[in-house]
């Protein structure tokens, strides 16, 4: 079987499943690159090896690409009932790094250093709820209610809670259809990732990973050390799986252990007396 047929086979199936046109471009660019060095479909994993190992390819773009190949061959197997060529390959490993979280002193500079109400509303919003720098770049108008967003980003629309102050902030900025507008009219994305890389850097604020992505991690470590419920945060973030989520709990340094002892039905019914004995 030719890989290109059934690479614009899966392709088309994503759009099926009303995949978001950013994950629809990230597997295209990985599958592209897998037609160009595999014309035939790869019956096993030393084939693969030569397009994941691509001296090109930083070691992260590497293991999109796996990701990536992944899902295709995943699916090949379930509907065509193909062999799976990675389960050959040793997955990449990858050392792993907790995310970078804000202190109240480093958002507070963040604040200062914002000198208009659209850069306030930038860092308020990602704050408040937690969306992607392309998520919110994209924001209309359209997409603002009484107290939601409508996201629309890799993972899909979703609706996510809009505080009453946050959406006080956007009144009266953009132009009726835009919010976020420039000297030029509206914001690319990469204009609001200027934006973000600016006002970390005139806050003093430097490192790995500073920008909209850093105040998206410090909103999520934030809501669950306040209390926050892990299911209903997973919702918001747009996390397809829990164990994505699960890492801000040790950021936010909640104690399972405690949380239990407050909370299992043996003690909050008061059959803890049952035992004794």
């Amino acid at each position: 079987m030719q890989t290109l047929d059934l690479v614009e086979e899966f392709i088309q199936h994503c759009h099926y499943l009303c995949l978001s046109p950013a994950t629809i471009r990230v597997y295209t660019w990985g599958l592209r690159r897998l037609v160009s060095q595999c014309p035939a479909l790869p019956c096993g994993g030393t084939e693969l090896m030569w397009v994941l190992g691509d001296p090109q390819l930083a070691n992260e773009s590497r293991r999109d690409l796996r990701r990536i190949l992944g899902r295709f061959f995943g699916w090949a197997s379930r509907i065509h009932h193909l062999p799976n060529p990675l389960e050959d390959i040793e997955p990449i490993r990858r050392r792993k790094l907790l995310p970078r979280v804000l202190t109240e002193i480093e958002i507070e500079r963040l604040f200062d250093a914002a000198c208009s109400r659209r850069d306030r509303a930038l860092l308020a919003i990602p704050l408040d709820n937690g969306l992607r720098v392309g998520e919110i770049a994209n924001l209309t108008w359209a997409d603002i209610g009484p107290d939601y967003i409508v996201a629309e980003g890799k993972t899909g629309r979703r609706v996510v809670p809009l505080g009453e102050e946050v959406r006080r902030s956007l009144i009266g900025l953009g132009d009726g259809h835009h919010i976020w507008l420039g000297r030029k009219g509206p914001l690319t994305v990469e204009g609001v990732k200027q934006i973000y890389r600016r006002l970390f850097q005139e806050a003093g604020i430097r490192g790995r990973k500073t920008g909209c992505h850093t105040l998206r991690h410090t909103f999520a470590t934030l809501y669950l050390k306040h209390g926050g419920n892990i299911r209903m945060l997973q919702e918001i973030m747009g996390h397809q799986d829990l164990r994505t989520t699960t890492l801000y709990l040790h950021l936010a340094g909640v104690d399972v252990a405690v949380d239990h002892a407050k909370f299992s039905p043996i003690r909050t019914l008061g059959f803890a007396g049952r035992l004794a004995g």
